[in-house]
């Protein structure tokens, strides 16, 4: 694999201070799916720097493709990562979880944030599907290897600290690996059932129980419901350019982000896969 982004999150990692917990040294037979608290916007780089090879991190699509040319920079350099494009309507979002299952099942390990925004630090809000959208999609095609959907509780301390920025500087934060979420009966259910409720009962329930993992671990009040998005009304390319909704349901654009897609996973599969 290659290690040029390990070696630079091991860089940033210098730069503050970092305890880590429960992680035990990945196994080539499996492949873990990182089921993340979101409390600021570091985040989605105080996870990848807690381990010591290579993942692809899903953030919103909003992030990675807006332009914004210091953001762009910091992430390039830091990680490898895929868009999810929450306001374009199933279509969009089901495209950006097909690719995201094509790095998992390609080798590659996944995080993923399910609350979907960043919120007050006391309070952990019931998580979005996706998750386990692609680990039931993942193991409903592959059935060879093993998948772990892993609950990892990050906690900062924000004292006197802007988080809200890409700098890091000396920030407390303490990342914890906990115990794998035994899926079995719910995957059962869910690939012998039709009944569409009852599916999304079992994707939710995995979902569930791994927030309520982390919110117990970190002693914050779990709320059960999702944390509401402004809809943007419409989709943003990776050039940064935006078309709203309702014109994107177009086949001339969900085919273009559907290239877009696939030539990004195509390429964090190339370098990260030999």
């Amino acid at each position: 694999m290659s290690s040029t982004k390990i070696k630079e999150l091991q860089k940033l990692r210098e730069r503050i201070v970092m305890d880590t917990n429960g992680f035990n040294k990945k196994q080539d037979e499996t492949r873990n799916i990182y089921i993340a608290n979101h409390s600021c916007l570091k985040d989605g780089f105080y996870l990848p720097m807690a381990l010591d090879y290579d993942i692809v991190t899903i953030t919103s699509a909003r992030i990675t493709y807006k332009n914004q040319e210091d953001r762009k920079e910091v992430f390039d350099k830091y990680l490898y990562t895929m868009p999810m494009e929450a306001h374009g309507g199933k279509i969009y979002s089901d495209m950006c979880l097909e690719y995201v299952t094509k790095c998992l099942t390609s080798g590659l390990d996944i995080c993923i944030f399910p609350e979907g925004a960043y919120v007050d630090e006391n309070i952990i809000y019931r998580g979005r599907t996706g998750g386990s959208r692609v680990l039931f999609d993942a193991l409903s095609y592959y059935d060879c290897f093993k998948i772990n959907f892993i609950p990892v509780a990050i906690d900062v301390n924000k004292k006197g600290k802007d988080l809200d920025s890409y700098c890091f500087d000396g920030e407390n934060v303490k990342v914890t690996f906990l115990d794998p979420i035994d899926y079995t009966n719910d995957y059962k259910e869910y690939i012998n059932t039709t009944d569409i409720k009852n599916r999304n009962e079992c994707l939710h329930h995995v979902t569930d129980e791994a927030i309520k993992s982390i919110a117990s671990y970190l002693n914050r009040e779990y709320v059960n419901s999702y944390i509401e998005l402004f809809n943007k009304g419409n989709v943003i390319f990776s050039n940064g350019s935006t078309v709203s909704t309702e014109i994107a349901q177009d086949p001339y654009y969900t085919g273009l982000y559907r290239k877009e897609l696939e030539k990004r996973s195509d390429n964090i599969i190339k370098k990260l896969i030999k």
